[in-house]
C-alpha cells in the first residue's frame, strides 16, 4: 500500500530524521514545481485571453 509524502511526513518523528529529511526536500520540491506549473498556466490562459 503506498504512503503519501504528508503521511511520511506526519511519521517521520517516529523514523530516523534523515528519512524525515529526505520527505521534506521532496514534498518542497513537489511544491516548488506545482507554483511553477500553476504560473505558467494562469500565464498561458492570460494571453490567450488577450488574443
Amino acid at each position: 500500500m503506498p504512503v503519501s509524502a504528508e503521511a511520511a511526513v506526519m511519521k517521520k518523528n517516529k523514523a530516523p530524521s534523515r528519512c524525515g529529511k529526505i520527505f521534506e526536500i521532496i514534498d518542497r520540491a513537489v511544491f516548488e514545481m506545482e507554483k511553477e506549473y500553476n504560473t505558467k498556466t494562469t500565464l498561458n490562459q492570460s494571453i490567450y485571453q488577450i488574443e
